[in-house]
Formats: C-alpha cells, structure tokens, sequence
C-alpha cells in the first residue's frame, strides 16, 4: 500500500491534474496561493485521512463573515482535494461537503406534519438514498412560520424572491445579520460533537442522524433500519439544547 499524502501533497498532485485542462495559466497559480496563504498553515503537513469537519471549519471560521467569498472558494478547493482523496482511495468521505442544499430544496410535499416527517428523496441526497428525518417540536414550530409562504403542494419550503431557492450564501448572511458567530456548515459537525459529548446515544443513531453511509461493508449488512424512533429522541434532545430549555438525559439506546 502506498502511504497516504499529506493534505499538501494531494492538493499539489490536483492542481497537476487539472493543469492541462485549464485554459487560463493562472489558475494554478491561484489555487496555490489560496493553499499557501489560508490552508497549509493548518493543514499542509496534516496526512488526508486525518483530516475532519472540524480541521476545516478551523480554517474557514476567522475568514467566513470578513471574506465569505474567498472563504467560499477555500472551501469549494478543499473538497475538490478531498474528493481526490477519496477516489483514491485514501479516505471515506469529504469532510468539507456542504449539506444545506437538502434544507433550501425542501417542498412541501416532503413534509408530513401529522407524522412529524420530513422525507428526502434519494435524487436530492449525496448518498443517493432517501432519508427520513424525525422533526422536532422545534422544527414543527418553524414550519408553521414558513407556512405563510406556501405556494402550493410541490413548492419550495423555504423559498427565495420569485419562489427560486435559497442561494447557498443566504443562510451564512442571515447569521452574520443576527450576530451569530458560526457557519452553516459547521451546524452538522457541532450537532455530531454534542451527540458524542453529551448523550449515550449509540454511533450508529448519530451517524443515521447524519445520513452518513456506513463504509463497512459488514456492518452495513447489519443495518437495515433507519433507527428512526432513536434518532427522533435524539433530535427531540437536541432542539431542547439549542433552545437552552431543561431536559432530562433520555437513554437512546
């Protein structure tokens, strides 16, 4: 087996990749300078497979509200490495890829309300596979709010000017605009830090939470439920933290 590269190494053997493909010269150029001056302080000597969400919001949180533009591309370039890194076959996932576009695509004839639902079909999940989602009383609180919006049985939930969806930069400023010192993909990795740190809830329900593929073949064998009654006690705790409401601990598993 070939050793595994450190972040600075993937990214350079991309950029090679891409060269003859790149109409503009300076391309390259770019890309490397955006490593140079915002990715490899952090991450250059780190091997790819060690890489997580955290590591990369480390590097995108002091630039996101001062440069969200350049933040944006620092990003959309560390998942191109990371995707790199994943068809190699160095790692298993990309931990920059955004998933707020499940959330700004939503229409509401995903919703059951009476359920307390929320269905993604398999054509809007990067896995490919439809994913229940258990909403909270919290979640069924907002929807009633974007109700005033609603435009029909397939319109969008939550939809931009003119019913188009949401951009993917909206929701990163309507945080700047109400002081919120965080980024909208980093909500993921902070939900999966308070699941292990404050609950008892079982890998599985946190990563069935996330939607996450299970890479093991083996394991994946023995996972046939979607644990959906489990991850609904989770979710119901963690809409109670975000409210900072009193809780009690709830045994999930």
């Amino acid at each position: 087996d070939s050793p595994i590269p450190t972040f600075a190494e993937a990214a350079a053997a991309v950029i090679e990749l891409n060269r003859p493909t790149c109409s503009n010269p300076k391309h390259g150029a770019r890309w490397e300078s955006t490593f140079r001056n915002y990715v490899f302080p952090r991450l250059g000597k780190r091997p790819v497979d060690s890489i997580a969400s955290a590591d990369v919001l480390a590097v995108l949180t002091p630039i996101w509200h001062e440069l969200p533009e350049t933040a944006k591309r620092v990003r959309q370039r560390i998942g191109t490495v990371m995707d790199w890194a994943v068809a190699q076959g160095y790692r298993q996932d990309n931990p920059a890829a955004a998933r707020s576009g499940e959330v700004r695509g939503a229409t509401w004839n995903e919703i059951d309300l009476e359920a307390a639902t929320w269905t993604v079909p398999a054509s809007r999940m990067k896995a490919g596979r439809e994913h229940r989602v258990p909403l909270s009383q919290r979640a069924l609180a907002v929807l009633a709010e974007a109700s005033a919006f609603r435009t029909g049985e397939d319109g969008l939930v939550f939809p931009a000017q003119r019913g188009n969806p949401l951009s993917d930069s909206t929701i990163s400023k309507l945080c700047r605009e109400n002081g919120i010192n965080a980024v909208p993909h980093g909500f993921r990795s902070s939900f999966r830090d308070w699941a292990s740190e404050k609950t008892n809830a079982p890998h599985a329900v946190m990563e069935a939470a996330l939607a996450h593929t299970i890479s093991n073949q083996v394991e994946a064998a023995y996972h046939r439920t979607d644990l959906f009654d489990r991850r609904r006690k989770l979710m119901d705790s963690w809409a109670d933290y975000l409210a900072a409401t009193p809780t009690k601990v709830v045994k999930i598993g």
